[in-house]
């Protein structure tokens, strides 16, 4: 079983997921126009469970486990 994926390469605004839950809470940036999205949407976090695919949560390059 895979614990996470990358949906890009790291490194470029990567949205990065994980199976595993926890993370180390720090505040993620949108890809493309950050200030717009987070101001819509609101903060994504390191840790956070991901809205659109149950199971997946959001991680950040530090926290994020290669497959």
């Amino acid at each position: 079983m895979v614990d996470s994926l990358a949906e890009k390469p790291a490194g470029d605004g990567t949205l990065l997921l994980s199976r595993l839950p926890g993370g180390c809470g720090v505040e993620l940036r949108y890809f493309e126009s950050h200030d717009e999205l987070a101001s819509q949407i609101g903060p994504v976090w390191c840790g956070m469970a991901l809205q659109s695919i149950e199971g997946y949560y959001v991680v950040c390059p530090d926290c994020h486990v290669p497959a």
